[in-house]
């Protein structure tokens, strides 16, 4: 019976310290987690008089994991921000 692994099949025959490490570092995303990354993004990125943000939930909810994939996303929406800024500023840019 040929199933497919959502992990590489030679992982199976590396060591457990290999194996945990490989499992350790996978995320499962979850609805609720995702949506209220997806409202969190939208408040931190286009905020109308806010300034501080609450996100809170019983242990194991899932908030740090929030506050994680929230600070890496705003990361690289702000350095796409810049990168584009850049560009177009260095487009009108004439060099004699």
């Amino acid at each position: 019976m040929n199933q497919e692994r959502p992990f590489p099949e030679e992982l199976l025959l590396q060591s457990s310290q290999i194996k945990t490490s490989y499992f350790k570092s996978i995320t499962v995303p979850h609805k609720k987690l995702k949506t209220a990354l997806d409202n969190l993004l939208i408040n931190v990125l286009e905020p109308a008089d806010t300034l501080v943000f609450l996100v809170f939930g019983v242990t194991g909810v899932g908030v740090a994991t929030c506050n994680a994939n929230r600070s890496d996303l705003q990361l690289r929406h702000l350095q796409a921000r810049i990168n584009c800024n850049y560009n177009c500023a260095s487009a009108r840019i004439i060099c004699n």
